[in-house]
């Protein structure tokens, strides 16, 4: 059985009133019921409006997501850019960093090196006048030594002929 959107108001009336509702009644609710329903009916033009606006709608939305890509892009692209820079000078500022600690630790050395060899040096010449004095004085000692040496002998051998000559003196 096929339905009509459009209901048979005239027999929607009679139906009511033979129902015992009064005519007037019936009529007045018949008229704003068909006009409620008749008034959220969609006729093909509104559906077709309907489609193109929706169609347009889902256009602009897919702009729109288009837009936000492209401005994600660059937006991306941006801060790819900026942390390539910023990884750069920190690279260029670590390397000079560095280069300055070289050169530090390379004047550190420098004067180390220059300390110890100054140091070495002052130790050599303390340590040659020790050897020198030590050297005079033993030398000293030896020199004394055998003049005592010599002495002493030389005393025995005199002793030794005085003593001699007196006994074969008569």
């Amino acid at each position: 059985m096929e339905q009509t959107l459009i209901p048979d108001t005239h027999a929607f009336v009679k139906e009511m009133t033979s129902a015992g509702m009064p005519q007037p009644v019936a009529e007045a609710f018949v008229s704003n019921y068909t006009k409620y329903l008749l008034g959220n009916l969609a006729t093909k033009q509104d559906i077709q409006e309907s489609n193109q606006a929706t169609t347009t709608a889902i256009a602009q939305v897919h702009h729109a997501i288009e837009l936000l890509r492209k401005d994600t892009t660059a937006a991306t692209e941006l801060l790819r850019k900026d942390a390539i820079g910023a990884t750069e000078l920190l690279r260029k500022d670590t390397t000079t960093a560095i280069e300055l600690l070289r050169k530090d630790a390379i004047g550190a050395t420098e004067l180390l090196r220059k300390d110890t060899t100054t140091a070495t040096e002052a130790l050599r010449k303390e340590t040659q006048i020790t050897i020198t004095q030590l050297e005079t004085k033993l030398i000293r000692w030896v020199v004394g030594t055998g003049v005592g040496l010599g002495l002493t002998l030389s005393s025995i051998i005199v002793g030794t002929v005085f003593a001699a000559y007196q006994m074969l003196s008569p």
